[in-house]
């Protein structure tokens, strides 16, 4: 499962890097919820 959310977070992290904008949304789409707890989500989303 750890592997999954990795990865999830990885591919955030790209798609963040290509549109900024998507900040955002990633911190409230509800289908990020299980990552908007893991410490990785909030480093990639630089809080």
């Amino acid at each position: 499962m750890q592997g999954q959310k990795d990865l999830s977070l990885e591919n955030l992290e790209k798609a963040l890097q290509l549109n900024p904008a998507l900040k955002e949304q990633a911190r409230t789409d509800p289908q990020l919820t299980p990552l908007q707890q893991e410490e990785g989500f909030r480093q990639v989303l630089g809080r």
